[in-house]
């Protein structure tokens, strides 16, 4: 008796339930809603009702709108409706509700049983003054999504999980005023599908892929910069992941900022410490990881151990993060006062000997230990070495810095070494 009460019940048989004088006690003060002091001929609804402007209206057997008339008088104030887990089966139905709610913001239709529904046309119209609009679990078409998203000019946040996507369908016209979209526990596994969403919607600074199936994230990195050109932020936790190649794509969306990676076959090998320095270093312009801040000094002790790491893997199977500092490297594992820490050159083939005393300062030596040039903390460009400067520094005490940056933009030039980066903030010493 009691599932066939809570059947076919409309959207005002609920208000006038919910919202009653005995459910809903009459409240006065600013921002509480709006008090219907009296009932419309023939409605249900009782002397007053204190409606706020967010309903919430879940499991309530909701199948229809009931009398239009009826849902304006009642909503035309609301900006946010809840409608999930309940029996709406007809987008036509949702329409008629969303027709007469005209300042309606944010829509939840999430665990309604909307498989294969479709709205006839003209009907989306009602749906255009949306933000924000949650559809998990209502197993929508693509059809149907890219059917509301035409008409919805300035949608900024979309709801797609528990969908059982497998695939993406294209829609003709792109959505570039979405900023958010959750899409996540589906079945994407391809990333041919996911670079769709790109195309898509253009303009997404988040994009939340949790607990999908994503083996990897295989593009071009040229390709990577044009794809999610405003992104900042994407979450990939639980996805199928398994190699170092595929974080390094992400240092090629241009604007990324946080990363949410947890709970990939990549990184179970490894402890906690270890997971967070590894993708620290690997994501250099990364500021917020798994939703912790990223400091600088968290970044400098992560790239140290990132280069400890990989001391002894061979050249060729070094990550792409690490392909510019493999010189440092070599000069790393090999014990011995002189050797090459950047291309060949006729001139300058030495070894780098910094002071110790003043850390930031040292100088470039030759083979023969002939001063080449000296960088300062002080200065923005190497002062070129004189003899005077005395011997290379006993072999001892010799050390070589760690910091990437420091060596990416140095370049030979004669006998002089330029560079735009003093910032030499730690060594390590060879015995």
């Amino acid at each position: 008796m009691e599932s066939e009460e809570t059947e076919g019940r409309t959207l005002v048989q609920v208000i006038s339930e919910k919202y009653s004088p005995e459910n809903f006690p009459y409240c006065r003060g600013p921002g509480v809603g709006v008090v219907i002091r009296s009932s419309p001929q023939g409605s249900p609804v009782k002397d007053r009702l204190n409606l706020p402007r967010i309903l919430v209206l879940d499991s309530c057997g909701i199948t229809e709108a009931g009398d239009e008339e009826e849902v304006a008088t009642f909503c035309a104030h609301v900006v946010e409706l809840d409608l999930s887990h309940n029996q709406l089966k007809d987008w036509g139905e949702i329409s008629k509700i969303l027709s007469n709610i005209p300042n309606l913001d944010f829509l939840n239709l999430s665990m309604n049983p909307l498989r294969g529904s479709s709205l006839e046309p003209g009907a989306a119209e009602a749906f255009s003054g949306l933000r924000r609009l949650v559809l998990n679990n209502t197993h929508v078409t693509w059809d149907m999504v890219h059917t509301l998203t035409r008409e919805i000019l300035e949608l900024e946040e979309l709801f797609l999980c528990l969908n059982e996507y497998e695939s993406v369908s294209v829609s003709s016209i792109p959505c570039p005023s979405l900023r958010l979209l959750h899409i996540t526990d589906n079945q994407l596994q391809n990333w041919a599908e996911v670079r769709k969403l790109g195309l898509i919607y253009p303009g997404l600074v988040s994009l939340i892929l949790a607990n999908n199936s994503l083996s990897s994230i295989h593009e071009p990195e040229d390709s990577l910069l044009r794809l999610f050109p405003n992104l900042r932020s994407i979450n990939l936790h639980n996805s199928g992941l398994c190699c170092w190649e595929d974080i390094e794509k992400l240092n090629f969306f241009p604007k990324l900022q946080e990363v949410r990676v947890m709970g990939i076959p990549l990184l179970q090998p490894y402890t906690d410490q270890e997971r967070r320095y590894l993708m620290v270093a690997q994501l250099p312009h990364v500021t917020v990881l798994n939703g912790s801040v990223v400091s600088n000094g968290e970044r400098e002790d992560a790239e140290r151990f990132f280069i400890r790491y990989h001391l002894d893997c061979p050249e060729d199977e070094l990550p792409q993060r690490l392909h510019p500092l493999t010189v440092i490297l070599q000069t790393l594992k090999v014990p011995h006062f002189g050797s090459t820490l950047w291309p060949p050159s006729p001139t300058c083939r030495g070894g780098f000997a910094p002071s110790l005393s003043c850390p930031g300062r040292g100088a470039f030596w030759g083979p023969d230990r002939a001063p080449r040039a000296q960088i300062g903390s002080d200065s923005g460009r190497p002062k070129e070495a004189l003899e005077s400067h005395g011997p290379a520094t006993p072999k001892k005490d010799t050390c070589v810095l760690y910091r990437p940056a420091a060596w990416l933009p140095t370049r030979a030039s004669g006998n002089e070494i330029w560079s735009t980066s003093t910032s030499f903030l730690q060594y390590t010493r060879w015995r």
